[in-house]
């Protein structure tokens, strides 16, 4: 943390517990539109 407050960066924090019972994105949409990459996977009868 104290390097990343002498870069000037402002670190954000995300929890996940488990993402299989939700069928929506975690990944803001915005970094995804900036060309990040990401999967999918089959969880059940749901692709997540």
């Amino acid at each position: 943390m104290a390097t990343a407050q002498e870069r000037g960066l402002r670190p954000a924090f995300r929890v996940v517990v488990d993402s299989r019972d939700k069928s929506y994105g975690f990944t803001p949409d915005f970094v995804r539109d900036a060309g990040a990459a990401g999967y999918e996977t089959l969880t059940g009868s749901r692709t997540v």
